[in-house]
């Protein structure tokens, strides 16, 4: 459901909606069930900015490579950069854990979940190799980016 509004006497168009946000891996994609899959966005013009929220019920496999959240309502625009950050979120398993997010190579409608995992100070990406999913877990954010349309 999307609603959309014209700026008086300008040309920029305001939308909002929803959308569902889902889990994905890089190499192979985790086998999951939701308890919730939520996402809201507000589009101004070319500026996109997303909210999800995100609980498992039930984890049947970690999947591998890094865990990324998928299904974002609007691409990526041609000529925004690359592996930047473009947002925070948080995982909530058996502790708090701040994640930044990024935009990592050409894809279109992914962002990574990046975080500090091991405490060095640097960040490491959220990965099956350094997070177990399990059920129950909640990652939620929000980012902002730009898209051509």
């Amino acid at each position: 459901m999307s609603q959309n509004y014209a700026s008086a006497g300008a040309q920029t168009l305001v939308e909002e909606g929803i959308w569902t946000s889902t889990l994905e891996a890089s190499t192979t994609n985790p086998s999951v069930t939701y308890t919730a899959q939520d996402g809201l966005y507000l589009k101004i013009g070319r500026l996109v900015t997303i909210w999800w929220s995100i609980q498992l019920a039930t984890v049947s496999t970690q999947g591998s490579g890094i865990y990324q959240i998928a299904g974002m309502p609007f691409a990526f625009s041609s000529d925004f950069p690359t592996d930047i950050t473009i947002g925070s979120a948080d995982y909530f398993s058996s502790g708090n854990n701040a994640q930044v997010v990024r935009r990592h190579g050409a894809e279109t409608v992914l962002i990574s979940m990046i975080y500090d995992s091991d405490g060095d100070g640097d960040s490491e990406p959220m990965a099956n190799t350094t997070e177990t999913l399990a059920a129950s877990d909640f990652l939620r954010g929000v980012v902002s980016y730009l898209t051509d349309g």
